[in-house]
């Protein structure tokens, strides 16, 4: 078990961006110069608009964040708005996973 960091970006164009890393500042330093994902480098974030830690196996966090992309944008502005929903439907989803919301502003 490993502790990775689901995140939501919210990019130029008004999407959300949903991905996962071990580094939540230095993947959010790869999107912003655009050498991370071809979607962020098109439309670049701007800002974390939520994160959760979450301590998993990568198999794991991988289905997770697969799980989150198949929302609508409706779900996951609710997310972005009221991160801890985010936990409860995680973990109704897969109960075993320790899922914790971070505070982007902690971010430096």
């Amino acid at each position: 078990m490993k502790t990775y960091y689901l995140y939501i970006l919210e990019c130029v164009n008004h999407s959300y961006y949903i991905g996962y890393t071990t580094d939540l500042q230095r993947r959010y330093q790869a999107h912003s110069e655009g050498r991370a994902a071809k979607y962020t480098r098109s439309f670049p974030p701007l800002r974390i608009a939520a994160s959760w830690s979450i301590e998993c196996t990568l198999s794991e966090i991988f289905q997770t964040e697969s799980y989150l992309k198949k929302h609508t944008r409706a779900t996951k502005s609710t997310w972005v708005d009221n991160p801890d929903s985010l936990v409860v439907a995680i973990r109704q989803w897969k109960s075993h996973l320790d899922m914790r919301v971070c505070q982007p502003a902690s971010l430096k």
